[in-house]
C-alpha cells in the first residue's frame, strides 16, 4: 500500500527577520485525517527562510511516515515557484534550503507542489503562530500514539527557563505552556 499525504506547510516572522516559526500539517491523503501536525519555532529569521523550514520539517516528517507520494500546499508563491524551478533562487540565504528541500523530495519520489492563497492554509498558519507564541515547538503526532509534547528549549540552550508541558484541557485538546492558549489538534 502506498503512503500518500496531503501536506501543508506555513513559515512567517514577526519582522523581516524576525522571531519566526513554522506550521506543518501532514494529511493522510486517502482519508483526509491528520497524521501529524506541528508548530516549529526556528528562531530568527526571515520569512522566505521560514517558509523554507516549514518545507523541510514537513518533508522530514513524510520520510519519518514513511511517505512515498505527497501532494504539499504553502501559500509562499516564492517558494513553490522556486521548488518548481520556475523562479531562480537569487538569495543566497534561501539557496542551501532550495537544495536540502529538493534533496529531501528527491528522497520521496513521486511529489507535486502548489500554491493556494493564505486563508487556504489556516491550520499550518495556526501552528506557526502557536509555536511563534510559545517560542517553543508543538508536536502532535496522531499516528504515534495521538500525543502532543512541547520540545524544552532548556535542552537545545534556547531558553534556560522553559517550563514543562501542559497537560492537555481533555484529551482532545494541546495547551500551549507559554501563552496558556489551548487548541484541540483534531
Amino acid at each position: 500500500m502506498t503512503r500518500s499525504f496531503d501536506v501543508y506547510v506555513d513559515g512567517g516572522s514577526r519582522g523581516n527577520p524576525g522571531p519566526a516559526a513554522a506550521g506543518v500539517v501532514l494529511l493522510d491523503a486517502d482519508t483526509g485525517q491528520p497524521v501529524f501536525e506541528a508548530g516549529y519555532f526556528l528562531g530568527r529569521m526571515t520569512n522566505n527562510a521560514a517558509e523554507y523550514n516549514g518545507l523541510i520539517k514537513a518533508l522530514e516528517a513524510c520520510i519519518a511516515h514513511e511517505a512515498q507520494r505527497v501532494c504539499v500546499t504553502s501559500d509562499s508563491q516564492l517558494m513553490v515557484r522556486q521548488i518548481l524551478g520556475e523562479y531562480r533562487v537569487k538569495s543566497a540565504d534561501l539557496q542551501p534550503l532550495h537544495t536540502d528541500a529538493k534533496a529531501l523530495l528527491g528522497r520521496i519520489g513521486d511529489w507535486k507542489i502548489r500554491h493556494v492563497l493564505r486563508e487556504n492554509n489556516k491550520r499550518a498558519d495556526e501552528l506557526a503562530n502557536v509555536a511563534m507564541d510559545a517560542g517553543d515547538d508543538v508536536i502532535i503526532d496522531k499516528q504515534r500514539s495521538a500525543r502532543a509534547s512541547v520540545a524544552s528549549h532548556a535542552e537545545t540552550g534556547n531558553n534556560s527557563d522553559a517550563k514543562t508541558p501542559s497537560q492537555p484541557a481533555t484529551s482532545h485538546e494541546v495547551q500551549c505552556p507559554h501563552c496558556g492558549k489551548s487548541f484541540d489538534p483534531s
